[in-house]
């Protein structure tokens, strides 16, 4: 008995299904499963990236990156429930979820009554010089960074640059690769 749903099968299987009312119900899915991590909410705008999610789901069965089993889900709203679950967890255990972190807003920016060491700022200032001579050789990579310095988190990095996320993620992958090997210099 076959299982694996693929092929002409699956192009019919999946032109027959009711996206009207999978498409939906997957998003708030994949919603609901987002806001389960309360400290995404600082970072992310929580819907776009459900639906990011959901779509990247679709897309996956779709072009037959995840395979459809029909003992295990018999039904495509499950495959893709799962999927989801899946692509959730990817996104949660990411260096970028991970090394991103949350800087208050308004009053507190200044950070009034706190001034930097002059040891530490003549640190922060020579690593900088140093980390910008790494980057000099791939401009990207330098502008993101100087978007990080200023606090931006990567979302506001693609709109501020006016770039697709995933080229901010994959340049900001690049950019913790040559870091890392600076670290290791030290």
């Amino acid at each position: 008995m076959k299982e694996i749903v693929s092929g002409k099968e699956l192009f019919e299987q999946l032109n027959m299904a009711d996206w009207k009312k999978i498409l939906p119900k997957l998003h708030y899915y994949a919603l609901n499963k987002l806001s389960r991590y309360t400290f995404l909410e600082e970072m992310y705008e929580l819907n776009g990236q459900a639906a990011q999610l959901a779509d990247e789901a679709i897309r996956l069965v779709w072009e037959e990156q995840r395979k459809w089993n029909t003992a295990y889900y018999p039904d495509i709203y499950d495959l893709l429930k799962g999927i989801v679950d899946s692509l959730i967890s990817n996104f949660i255990k990411s260096k970028e979820v991970m090394i991103t972190e949350s800087l208050p807003d308004g009053e507190n920016d200044n950070l009034s009554g706190w001034s930097e060491d002059p040891e530490q700022a003549y640190i922060r200032k020579e690593t900088e010089a140093e980390i910008t001579a790494i980057l000099s050789d791939d401009p990207k990579a330098a502008q993101v960074f100087d978007c990080l310095k200023d606090g931006l988190k990567p979302r506001e990095i693609a709109i501020e640059l006016n770039w697709e996320m995933q080229e901010v993620y994959n340049i900001l992958k690049r950019v913790q690769r040559k870091l890392t090997t600076f670290k290791k210099l030290k």
